[in-house]
């Protein structure tokens, strides 16, 4: 099957994220925005990466630099895993889906993650806190399950927690543009899309 341009996009967006989970635990890798576009902000963060590992420096991503990321990704999330420190259902194997009633207040918890973490994928909807696990939240989950290379079954199961509680952890604690001082291309991508979704 021809790779087309949407999948090209969909594995930058992979090597992106995981670039970004890299990121939190080596200061010399620098963040970048998971938009699908192999950028200057991307290839910088690359070559830094490169550096790092100890691998030629180019630029570009071979066979031997993904497998190198992905590997440092593994190890960052496995370091990363001890903040994960919310466990509301899937600590007992339990899974929420849409129409779920008995998520209570832990669909309010999931809602309110996905509009925090919304706001820095222009590919997330943000659905509405309303404590329903209702069809937009149901369509959020699988845009998140997208970006983070989960099955899209629109179901929270114990991965896409995990998952998606490392994102919240990630993004939550970043003050208003402090992410993005020092890089002109993203600070102006965020203005770009603060425009029309909500991005502060």
């Amino acid at each position: 099957m021809a790779i087309t341009e949407e999948n090209k996009k969909n594995n930058i967006k992979e090597a992106q994220y995981y670039l970004n989970v890299i990121s939190e635990v080596n200061d010399s890798i620098p963040k970048v925005i998971p938009d699908g576009f192999y950028g200057n902000g991307t290839r910088r963060a690359v070559e830094a990466f490169q550096e790092y590992a100890g691998l030629p420096v180019t630029g570009e991503i071979d066979e031997t630099t993904w497998n190198a990321i992905y590997a440092e990704y593994r190890n960052a999330e496995h370091r990363l895993s001890d903040l994960e420190g919310i466990y509301p259902f899937a600590i007992r194997g339990i899974e929420l889906k849409r129409n779920d009633v008995n998520g209570g207040y832990f669909i309010y918890i999931i809602q309110v993650m996905l509009n925090t973490i919304a706001q820095f994928y222009d590919n997330l909807t943000p659905p509405a806190i309303n404590g329903f696990f209702d069809e937009a939240t149901e369509f959020a989950v699988m845009e998140l399950q997208e970006i983070i290379g989960e099955e899209m079954t629109g179901v929270i199961d114990k991965s896409t927690w995990q998952k998606l509680a490392m994102l919240y952890n990630f993004h939550a604690l970043i003050e208003e543009g402090e992410a993005f001082a020092d890089n002109g291309e993203i600070a102006e991508y965020i203005a770009v899309q603060g425009s029309s979704h909500n991005v502060g």
